[in-house]
């Protein structure tokens, strides 16, 4: 019984306040009976705080409401016959870990129930952040572990010992352990190195006697499971077990739970609200104000290692704590109870014995006297955090232990969580996969993957997640964005979808391997002797296979089909032979093929006849030999080709090229004479018709000097018109001659400084330089081999051009810049047969002139006489051009031209490099 301080008067008051305080539901319920005394309801006479939040409705408004009325989902649940059974009875009431779902509450609890005269008092203490911790923490370790050690209960697996024949219907005379996990090595205190392979009997005899023995054997012969609760004294053991049993092949799987400690609660008698605080399953104390143990429930007295029956009047608080928890409590907690008339938090109590530190969840009220509102005392409830914070700690190492799983697993794995597929967890692997890194983890997998988009993989997860089925995939084609372009891989993986502890799907997780090089591979292979198939077909060869060892031959159709044989005739090397009629030569190549050291190749040609046709054919085989570890040859695998027309092709070639040569030699001999009058023309050119040309200017002269009067405006405007045409006849002569010389007058070549000759040909324009003020810039220019006259009139020519074709009113501005290409960085434009260096020197001449079309021109500018516009515009023959391009030709190069109209031209002359 609770003494009576003399500084408390009203001892029911402090109870009242420890109840009210109390994070355990408590409720009192009183019987109600109709006039016969036949029990028709529940009255609510008391509800503390904390079973108010629970029921979800305020104590002001159940006490004195009818059970049934206030809360009526309780008659469906069974709770209203379970607590009229309480009060008919007497027994008491313990649901432990009982779960509830309805409108008012919903989560897991403990329950007590006990009847006090005509009144029920029920606590339910709500455990559901426990419970779900515990069984969250057992869904991760399914991840890692298939193995039964994180049941709670002892698990065992007994195999059946039967009559020394050991037949299968022979009496079973024990039971040997197999496997026992660690709950039932802790529950029954014994190791399960010590147990497996030990009898039953010889370690629990008592089992005979109490019936458990023929229990089990009926389990294993019938196929019955077996459930039972049972006291069992023996062996050291002494107490209440919950037992579970099935048959497992000959054999059997069990379950035992130790329900002592519930039994014992299930039949404790709390008769009074004194009883109920008690044994209550939080710590209650109260101390008066000088911090003076006054109350110590028995949970309290457990939780710190105190004797049930020690007077714990004598304590202080400051008992209970180490000095610096003392003096937190001194300094933080209790002024904010005295001020505030209560606190809340987390604290640490001292054990008594181990001296161990307990967390608790603590809940300090301030106690008044109602008479003087002064403060009288104060309580206490305490409940023990160490299986909450132990079952978080589990659920942390399993949660730890399944990510360090899976982010160091060597293959590409994926957790995706909720419809939207959120990356919640990534290894190295699946990230190096995906070419992505680990700031995708926390998007979308479609944000994560967008170019996934039109390929299945999004509706695959989805279809996952919706149906629960899932998917596996066998050499998937998968397009991935890796460093900026689409690639594709080939990959095995697996959609599974995850449950929660409820069957609940919450997420996906992605397994797989890729497969790519095995199936790039494989289609390689694929391609390799289809191509080779095509080849053997297109390239019309017959294939054959020479086995020495066992004197034979296999040849394909078509090596059958030349000798005259039907397709289904077998064939030996003899009958081959016989239609070669210099069979030697192919004796003699196998021969030498065999022989290791000459490199096992076999190379011969032969004449062949069809044994039926008698047709000929000249047939060239190929083959090589594979010998063994001793350089004996066992295989001789080989190709044979009927050349017969690629020999006479050939024999026809021979004839054809010596015509052809007969015939270069007739038309070298013409050339030469076309040259030699080549030659002749230009002389005339030179010096024959250069003469009248000049006496034809000289008489103008003198018309114009002399006789200007008698002539007229219109005579002398004559003279004029003669005196330019003969000019230009002259200007049209003397370029003729030189593009004749360029195709007939070929000096050696020599170094040419392309810079000091550009200086050479601008010197020579000064005046046309000077006139159009006209602006050259030069770069570096190279050396090259060439004929300097050649170059001299290129570049003339060129520069010329770029003054004469200038915009009106515009400077002109030539550039002339040069680099060195090597002959693969060449353009298109330039003939691939032309090439015959392995560098260019690239000149570029450009101006800013008048420009023309090149899209229309290009190629028409380069033709002799060509021009794009009239005499009356601007001067010339047409012939400039060629001659450019003439001479570089005859330098084994080439000249192109970009040019539009109004933009000007850039000419790009390309030379082989002087070191060639």
């Amino acid at each position: 019984m609770l003494p009576a301080p003399s500084t408390l008067s009203d001892s029911a008051f402090l109870f009242e306040r420890i109840i009210a305080d109390s994070q355990t539901g408590v409720v009192i319920l009183e019987a109600v009976r109709n006039a016969e005394g036949v029990f028709v309801d529940f009255k609510f006479l008391f509800v503390n705080p904390a079973a108010a939040s629970i029921v979800g409705q305020p104590a002001s408004q159940l006490v004195g409401k009818n059970y049934l009325t206030a809360v009526p989902q309780v008659k469906s649940s069974g709770l209203l016959d379970l607590y009229r059974q309480v009060l008919n009875t007497g027994e008491p009431l313990h649901l432990p870990e009982t779960y509830r779902d309805t409108d008012w509450v919903s989560g897991w609890f403990d329950i007590r129930a006990v009847r006090e005269g005509n009144t029920v008092i029920v606590t339910f203490t709500d455990i559901t952040a426990l419970k779900r911790a515990a069984i969250q923490a057992q869904e991760q370790s399914r991840y890692l572990d298939s193995l039964v050690n994180a049941s709670l209960d002892a698990v065992y697996v007994l195999e059946a010992v039967r009559e020394p024949d050991n037949k299968a219907n022979s009496p079973i005379i024990d039971f040997r352990y197999r496997q026992v996990n660690h709950s039932f090595e802790q529950m029954f205190r014994v190791a399960a190195t010590d147990l497996v392979g030990r009898l039953y009997l010889e370690l629990y005899p008592s089992v005979k006697s109490a019936g458990l023995f023929d229990d089990f054997c009926a389990v294993v012969e019938t196929g019955q499971p077996y459930h039972q609760e049972l006291f069992y004294d023996g062996e050291g053991l002494n107490g209440w077990y919950e037992l579970t049993v099935v048959k497992f092949n000959d054999g059997l799987v069990g379950t035992t739970r130790d329900i002592t400690q519930y039994r014992q609660n299930a039949r404790a008698q709390q008769q009074k609200l004194l009883a109920l605080v008690e044994n209550g399953a939080d710590f209650m104390a109260v101390a008066d104000l000088e911090g003076r143990l006054v109350y110590l429930n028995q949970t309290g007295r457990e939780l710190v290692g105190l004797d049930p029956k020690q007077d714990v009047t004598s304590l202080l608080v400051e008992n209970f704590y180490t000095s610096a928890h003392f003096a937190h409590l001194k300094n933080q907690i209790l002024p904010a109870v005295w001020s505030q008339g209560h606190w809340s938090g987390n604290i640490q109590l001292k054990h008594f014995t181990t001296h161990e530190l307990i967390p608790c969840q603590a809940n300090f009220i301030r106690i008044d006297d109602p008479a003087t509102g002064k403060p009288m005392a104060r309580g206490v409830t305490l409940r023990d955090l160490r299986a909450e914070l132990a079952a978080r700690h589990a659920l942390q190492i399993s949660e730890e232990r399944f990510r360090n799983f899976v982010l160091s697993a060597p293959m590409p794995i994926g957790v995706y969580i909720g419809r939207d597929m959120v990356v919640q967890l990534a290894n190295e692997a699946i990230l190096n996969a995906w070419g992505k890194d680990a700031s995708v983890i926390g998007k979308t997998f479609r944000e994560a993957l967008p170019e996934l988009e039109g390929q299945p993989f999004y509706q695959l997860l989805d279809d996952v997640y919706t149906t629960g089925v899932t998917y596996r995939a066998t050499e998937d084609r998968v397009d991935l964005m890796i460093n900026g372009r689409m690639q594709t891989f080939y990959f095995n993986f697996t959609y599974k979808a995850l449950r929660d502890v409820e069957g609940a799907i919450y997420g996906v997780i992605n397994t797989g391997v890729d497969v790519t090089d095995l199936v790039l591979a494989r289609q390689q292979l694929k391609a390799a002797e289809e191509s080779l198939r095509m080849a053997v077909d297109l390239a019309e060869l017959g294939t054959w296979q020479i086995y020495p060892l066992e004197s034979a031959i296999t040849v394909s159709n078509r090596i059958k089909h030349w000798l005259g044989y039907d397709p289904d005739q077998s064939l030996t090397l003899e009958d081959i032979l016989q239609c070669v009629p210099d069979s030697y030569l192919i004796t003699e190549a196998v021969t030498r093929s065999m022989q290791v050291e000459l490199g096992g190749t076999l190379d011969v040609e032969y004449e062949l006849v069809n044994q039926k046709t008698e047709q000929k054919r000249i047939i060239h085989s190929q083959g090589r030999t594979f010998f063994d570890e001793e350089g004996v040859a066992y295989l001789i695998v080989g190709t044979s080709q009927d050349v017969t027309t690629q020999r006479l092709t050939e024999q026809e070639l021979e004839w054809q090229v010596q015509q052809r040569t007969e015939q270069l030699e007739r038309l070298n001999t013409d050339l030469r004479r076309s040259n030699d009058n080549l030659q002749s023309f230009a002389y005339i050119a030179s010096h024959d018709l250069q003469e009248p040309l000049r006496k034809i200017q000289a008489f103008g002269t003198i018309l114009q000097e002399r006789y200007a009067p008698q002539l007229g405006e219109q005579g002398g405007n004559m003279v004029y018109r003669m005196q330019s045409a003969a000019e230009r006849m002259s200007l049209l002569i003397r370029d003729l001659l030189t593009f004749s010389r360029l195709g007939t007058q070929q000096e050696p070549f020599r170094p040419v400084d392309m810079r000091s000759l550009l200086d050479e040909v601008v010197e020579d324009l000064w005046h046309p330089v000077k006139q159009t003020g006209a602006k050259i810039h030069v770069g570096d220019l190279p050396q090259v081999a060439g004929v300097r006259s050649q170059l001299r009139q290129v570049m003339q020519n060129l520069i010329s051009n770029a003054l004469k074709f200038h915009q009106p009113g515009t400077v002109p501005l030539i550039t002339v810049t040069s680099r060195l290409l090597t002959a693969e960085e060449l353009p298109m434009s330039f003939s691939r047969q032309a090439i015959t260096a392995q560098s260019y020197w690239v000149i570029k001449v450009s101006d800013n002139g008048i420009g023309f079309d090149a899209t229309k021109y290009a190629d028409r500018i380069f033709q002799v006489f060509q021009r794009l516009h009239g005499r009356d515009q601007y001067s010339g023959t047409g012939i400039g051009l060629a001659v450019v391009k003439k001479a570089i030709e005859n330098h084994g190069g080439t000249i192109t031209v970009e040019s539009q109209e109004g933009q000007g031209t850039t000419f790009t002359i390309y030379l082989p490099s002087q070191n060639e």
